[in-house]
């Protein structure tokens, strides 16, 4: 998957020919190709209303087209102006469409628009993966909202905090007096990177009042994968790799009674065991944690939803090509680079609460 950000045109322009980057001038435009910039994008491209998607370099004159809605008045004030009408902008949409299916996956790649909706409605019914930073921003908003950041500058600020933080590594028997007793819990992962960070590749939480070091223990000390999705998920990706016939049953549960009944004649016991024992190994020697005190257990569960969602929806997390998680059966693992399935794009942080996140992280 490639991320390609799709920027708007500007009516601000020079009074000659110049490439696309230099002949827009106003300040939304400057501030949008920055922002973009900063995200790192495998391509950049503008959507301009006369001569459709540009890139950067190309070369091109000022015109007086536009595909916003403006008023009479302004019409008026501009009667050079060309409005297009809607036969047209469908005209329009189309025609980006093509172009972006020569040069992009158009169902696999990330489309990232920093555009209003007049730009976006024409193309977004062909775009299976988009963003739109600016929805809902109002045009005067948009410079503050660009210069604030969204969901990218989230999981970048996010990681520096994570891995400026206390880390944990196992055997942490000797640690545990002073990892808070409530929390989420923050995994990283050896060999996997977020540009020059350590990179995110699981968040977690527990239930139980002052059991996050339970729930730690569950996962890297535990041999019991019904107990522990995280461990689950792990075995499965072994078994995976080596072709196993055996991953079959290793979904099946046996924690209840009615599942002991059913399903526990089906188990290979002495093969589960040696299965979980180099689970056991491989969390050890892989896995490191931060955690994030957070004592109310209703903030604790909402905070942790809302991480894995800022995460799990940015398609910012790339694992490296021996990532043990490309062998999971479920997709949503090797599309988002979380060992989770779950919340991976549920709702977000409000301005207010993600700046108590970032208070609490900079303590």
């Amino acid at each position: 998957m490639k991320k390609i950000i799709l920027i708007s045109c500007g009516s601000k322009k020079l009074d000659k020919r110049a490439k696309a980057k230099d002949m827009y001038t106003s300040p939304l435009f400057k501030h949008s190709l920055d922002y973009a910039e900063k995200l790192k994008p495998d391509n950049i491209f503008i959507l301009s209303a006369f001569y459709g998607l540009l890139d950067l370099e190309t070369e091109i004159y000022p015109y007086d087209v536009t595909i916003a809605n403006i008023s009479k008045e302004n019409q008026l004030k501009k009667p050079h102006l060309k409005v297009l009408d809607k036969r047209e902008k469908t005209e329009w949409g189309i025609e980006i469409i093509e172009k972006l299916e020569k040069i992009t996956d158009i169902k696999n790649d990330l489309f990232i628009v920093l555009a209003g909706k007049e730009y976006v409605e024409p193309i977004k019914p062909y775009l299976t993966n988009i963003e739109q930073p600016l929805e809902g921003v109002g045009l005067f908003d948009r410079i503050a909202h660009l210069k604030k950041g969204t969901k990218h500058n989230k999981v970048d600020e996010l990681h520096r905090l994570f891995n400026e933080k206390r880390r944990y590594k196992f055997p942490f028997e000797q640690y545990e007096e002073e990892i808070p007793k409530n929390g989420i819990y923050i995994l990283f992962e050896n060999g996997e990177k977020y540009k020059e960070y350590d990179r995110v590749v699981r968040i977690g939480s527990h239930t139980g009042e002052n059991q996050l070091v339970p729930r730690l223990r569950q996962h890297f000390l535990i041999e019991n994968k019904n107990r522990s999705i995280f461990r689950k998920n792990i075995g499965r990706c072994i078994l995976k790799k080596e072709g196993s016939p055996y991953v079959d049953i290793w979904e099946l549960d046996t924690t209840s009674r009615i599942d002991k009944e059913t399903n526990f004649w089906k188990l290979d016991v002495d093969f589960e065991k040696e299965i979980e024992k180099r689970i056991s190994e491989f969390i050890q020697k892989n896995f490191s944690f931060c955690v994030i005190e957070i004592n109310g257990k209703k903030q604790r569960l909402d905070f942790e939803k809302k991480l894995i969602s800022t995460f799990g929806s940015s398609k910012q997390l790339i694992p490296s090509e021996n990532w043990l998680g490309y062998y999971s059966p479920k997709e949503k693992i090797i599309d988002s680079g979380l060992w989770q399935v779950n919340n991976l794009s549920g709702s977000e942080f409000t301005e207010s609460e993600f700046n108590w996140l970032i208070k609490i992280l900079n303590k």
